[in-house]
């Protein structure tokens, strides 16, 4: 019975885009070599952490066109499947060092009402057990110092 899908050929070359420079490169099946290319090609990427640098392709879903990032698991599998001169992006992942952190307990970033907490909670509201009753024990200490002297 014949298949009802095309014998799919490899692709001879893939157009890698960064930005809006985009170069033609032969694909390879490792994601390792696939990042060399990239920062190779590219020498903006060059001093980029090589977990940094993402890539992702646009991907048909209900009729609808989604860019899909590659993930290094599925790289090899992916490159299976693309298409001559398909465009696969670079994209840099933002630098985990550089992002801001947000406590909940700052006042000037949290609204007033949140989650129907009105106010924040004294630090004497949110010792534990365990502290409220070592400071009971500390406080009887000292007492019967004081008593036995």
């Amino acid at each position: 019975m014949p298949s009802q899908r095309a014998a799919h050929t490899p692709a001879d070359f893939v157009t890698y885009r960064y930005g809006q420079k985009l170069v033609y490169v032969a694909p390879v099946y490792d994601y390792e070599q696939a990042v060399n290319i990239a920062q190779k090609e590219y020498t903006e990427l060059a001093q980029i952490p090589r977990d940094r640098i993402l890539f992702s392709i646009s991907a048909p879903l209900h009729g609808k066109k989604h860019m899909v990032r590659i993930s290094e698991s599925a790289w090899s599998a992916a490159m299976q499947r693309v298409l001559r001169g398909e465009i696969i992006d670079i994209h840099i992942r933002a630098d985990p060092l550089l992002q801001e952190t947000v406590s909940i307990y700052d006042e000037s970033q949290t609204p007033k009402n949140y989650w129907g907490i009105k106010s924040r909670p004294k630090s004497s509201d949110c010792l534990s057990t365990s502290s409220r009753n070592s400071k009971d024990q500390a406080s009887s200490r000292r007492s019967w110092f004081k008593r036995s002297q």
